[in-house]
């Protein structure tokens, strides 16, 4: 066995003598088995966690083991109706050969550290029909957020642990890894043009599929699974239910032309699958098929299938649709999605982009300054602004004539003024109703 397969055990690079890391009164230390020996060096660890366990035994802690509090763990988060609950079974199986075997009072920071390292290193598993699985070392190690989500799923267990009186302390490594701060998040999306060459690069099968997100903005999973039973041609509408939208809640999408015309051209290819490839329904698109339509239609290889989605919502933005029907056409709960595209529409202010204009420009008629009242002699008294201490002062009155070419100086002078008044709001009002 190899001390990498044994947390809690590492060989000095220098000496070559195994030391055994632990947790002793709550502060990480190491012991020293002076041996080179490994199996040696593994019969020590053995009795230290030994009389750990002796140790956590008289203080009233259990003997579960990881394996069986993952199992009391999915059993909660079922009852709870959790919808990341397939991500924590595939993190488990993971974690399985690297803490099922052991207890749960064993699991210290050291131990943590350890996994979380080993998982951050780890190849890729790559599976073909030919070669069967395949690992590829990764040209870059796991990003800080994706380690984070492993730290926050071990860290809910323990404190699940610690809530159920199977341990008596939470380990005190805060295992948060610190994310890099200011990074834009990169929206991709395809101009129409794009979109033709991708679909001309594309296998005749996929054209279907992506067509319709395209015209639908629906998720990769939605698509995919989309049934028969959810679709209403005659109303032109797709149903998705809330155990499969991404926002637990029932979506109506109502369906456009193009939308229409692809679900009928694919009536009659399978009893209960929308889209499907030889009798079989679609699985995935993110293939090497994909990436070589990518290549071939010249398009960022980054490009991926939910970009689709990207795309959709941009088309939209870009056709004057307003943010909240958008909003609501693609299923987000919050506005703060659809903001992400915002840039590509300007509609909604082009109405306010001449509000920056200067008053004194010709051929504008009238300009009533803001706190301005008008007269019957087509003068506008300017109410001086407001200090917040020092004695009142005399209120200034300016009568202005419209398209003055002075005009604009005046006001610019009036406000300047004004910054340097005290409070004088009641004195300047009586005053220019005098006027």
């Amino acid at each position: 066995m190899d001390a990498k397969r044994i947390p809690g055990l590492r060989q000095d690079p220098d000496t070559g003598e195994y030391r055994i890391d632990v947790v002793l009164a709550g502060e990480p230390m190491q012991l020293a088995t002076g041996t080179t020996d490994f199996k040696s060096a593994a019969q020590a660890l053995e009795k230290v966690r030994q009389h750990l366990r002796e140790r956590a035994a008289l203080a009233g802690e259990s003997n579960i083991t990881w394996n069986e509090l993952a199992l009391e763990h999915l059993k909660r988060i079922e009852l709870r109706g959790n919808r990341t609950i397939e991500d924590t079974r595939a993190k488990l199986r993971w974690l399985e050969p690297h803490l099922g075997h052991m207890l749960v009072r064993d699991i210290d920071e050291s131990v943590i550290r350890e996994v979380l390292e080993r998982r951050r290193l780890e190849p890729r598993k790559l599976y073909t029909k030919k070669a069967g699985v395949r690992l590829i070392p990764r040209k870059q190690p796991l990003r800080p957020t994706t380690l984070n989500r492993w730290w926050a799923l071990i860290h809910a267990m323990l404190r699940f642990a610690l809530g159920r009186g199977y341990i008596s302390r939470m380990p005190s490594w805060d295992g948060h890894v610190p994310e890099p701060r200011g990074k834009a998040r990169v929206v991709r999306w395809l101009r129409p043009e794009e979109a033709e060459r991708l679909l001309k690069a594309l296998p005749l099968h996929a054209h279907p599929v992506v067509s319709f997100a395209l015209a639908t903005g629906l998720r990769k999973a939605n698509v995919l699974g989309l049934c028969w039973d959810q679709v209403d041609l005659e109303r032109h509408l797709v149903h998705i239910s809330a155990a499969d939208a991404k926002g637990k809640k029932n979506l109506g999408l109502p369906l456009s032309e193009k939308a229409v015309q692809i679900l009928r051209g694919q009536l009659g290819r399978h009893e209960r699958a929308v889209f499907t490839y030889r009798g079989r329904p679609v699985r995935d698109l993110d293939s090497k098929a994909w990436k070589t339509a990518l290549k071939r239609a010249k398009i960022d290889p980054r490009f991926r299938n939910h970009d689709l989605r990207h795309t959709w919502a941009s088309w939209h933005l870009q056709a004057g649709t307003p943010l909240e029907v958008l909003r609501q056409l693609g299923g987000w709960s919050t506005l703060d999605m659809v903001m992400t595209y915002a840039h590509l529409s300007t509609s909604h202010l082009a109405q306010f982009a001449d509000n920056s204009r200067r008053p004194d420009q010709p051929g504008e008629g009238t300009m009533v300054w803001p706190n301005a009242e008008v007269h019957a002699t087509g003068q506008v008294s300017q109410r001086v602004g407001v200090g917040r201490r020092g004695p009142a002062r005399k209120a200034k009155t300016v009568a202005m004539k419209s398209a003055s070419s002075d005009l604009g100086r005046i006001v610019d002078r009036v406000i300047g003024r004004s910054r340097r008044q005290s409070g004088v709001v009641e004195q300047a009002v009586r005053r220019a109703r005098q006027v």
